[in-house]
């Protein structure tokens, strides 16, 4: 349990940090909604593969 706990604690910072750095950089760069409407289908893309 204390290393799932571990583990699922260290990919939701690593995620933290690696949309505070990319989304920033991709709104600057491409200056539309796309990105964020990219990372959110990502991610329901991604949830929709684990429990599916």
């Amino acid at each position: 349990m204390g290393l799932t706990m571990s583990l699922g604690f260290a990919s939701g910072a690593m995620l933290y940090v690696v949309f505070g750095e990319i989304m920033p950089e991709s709104y600057l760069i491409y200056r539309s909604k796309l990105p964020a409407f990219a990372v959110m289908v990502g991610l329901a893309l991604g949830m929709f593969m684990i429990f599916f």
